[in-house]
């Protein structure tokens, strides 16, 4: 117990992200030795700060007994980083987390191979399929899918990995006790029930904070041996996925867009322009590594094969018969006013204003060609 305490007292010490628990570690081995020598040997740290060392004397690893208890109770179990079961592949980044909690199957990670299927949370229905068979295809035969839980893309690559005969991995933004996105509880629970794995380096009672997603995904990139990146807008956060991965030296892989003129596919159209692999099918990825089941096993992006209902976000409430007509409507495609006037069977001066009201609080949006669909 004491030296659990003391990875946790030392991942504690610094920001999440940091490369300085390395640089320690390159100099002081034994971290045991390094706590009960903290005070001296931390002066001749000169990459640390005044404020690194204030932490590293203030916090003491008995203040953290609580935390391995609550864990304990919700079932959450910890791995540092001296020990064999921490994942292989972090140990080759220059910023890993000294210490990760995690629920499910921890062992899926030390599969043969393991792609991370990444991109936007506000996706096109092209996207969305696309993310579905690969990551289904990819599972099928033997990959472990890897994404972050988040609604739109990660979503679809995990539920698409569902499909297949292989476990797949969320990595957290927040820590495991937090319900986040509420919307996929049911899904965290499918992973876990199929062998899968909760992931984050987070510990119980961590504040979600926007600044710490980011900085989860050079964990997607870094239990990875690829990255795939199905949609991006030139401002997206998966754009911090595919960075990492370049860092990383891992292999980038993007799905050629549906529209080159629509503004969510600029991400993407730049990382293809900058030598990212282009991807037609699951097996462009697998042949990159030179696995190789048999060529014919692997489909082409068959749009046919693969089903979107269980994606499309539960029915909200309070609506009222009219807009809840219209939001039916729109679950399936994008499609114009003229055709969902003609779906919902409303003249279209009424059915605008239901669809301003909509847009405004947030369930439906306009998009290319005059287009309206569900926000995803």
């Amino acid at each position: 117990m004491e030296e659990l305490l003391t990875w946790i007292w030392f991942a504690e010490c610094f920001p999440y992200g940091s490369i300085k628990p390395v640089q320690v570690l390159s100099q002081f081995p034994d971290l045991e030795e390094f706590y009960q020598n903290r005070k001296e040997w931390s002066r001749e740290l000169s990459f640390l700060t005044s404020a690194d060392r204030k932490r590293i004397l203030a916090y003491q690893r008995e203040e953290y007994l609580p935390l391995v208890e609550e864990c304990q109770r919700k079932k959450i179990h910890i791995v540092t980083y001296q020990e064999e079961a921490y994942p292989v592949r972090l140990k080759h980044m220059d910023d890993p987390p000294m210490v990760l909690y995690y629920c499910g199957n921890l062992d899926c990670l030390r599969k043969k191979l393991c792609i991370s299927i990444v991109g936007t949370r506000k996706c096109s229905t092209y996207s969305q399929k696309v993310a579905m068979v690969l990551s289904r295809d990819l599972s099928l035969h033997g990959t472990v899918v890897i994404s972050g839980c988040a609604i739109g893309i990660d979503s679809c690559a995990h539920r698409g990995a569902l499909e297949g005969n292989s476990p797949t991995v969320a990595v957290l933004g927040t820590p495991l006790d937090v319900d986040y996105p509420a919307s996929n509880h049911g899904l965290k629970q499918k992973i876990l029930s199929q062998s899968g794995l909760l992931l984050s380096e987070y510990p119980p009672g961590t504040p979600v904070q926007k600044n710490l997603f980011p900085i989860r995904n050079r964990l997607i990139s870094g239990l990875s041996d690829g990255t795939v990146i199905v949609e991006a807008a030139e401002k997206s956060g998966s754009l911090h996925t595919a960075n990492s991965a370049i860092e990383q030296g891992k292999e980038l892989f993007c799905v050629p867009p549906a529209d080159l003129f629509d503004s969510r596919y600029y991400g993407v159209k730049k990382l293809i322009r900058d030598g990212a692999t282009v991807v037609f099918s699951s097996w462009d990825i697998v042949e990159a590594f030179r696995f190789s089941p048999p060529v014919q096993e692997f489909t082409q992006l068959d749009f046919n094969t693969v089903s979107i209902k269980n994606f499309t976000p539960q029915q909200p409430e309070g609506l009222t018969d009219e807009e809840l007509q219209i939001w039916k409507s729109l679950k399936e495609q994008p499609i114009t006013v003229t055709e969902l006037a003609q779906k919902a069977n409303l003249p279209i001066y009424q059915l605008m204003s239901s669809l301003t009201k909509l847009e405004l609080s947030g369930m439906i949006q306009k998009v290319e060609g005059n287009k309206y669909e569900i926000k995803r």
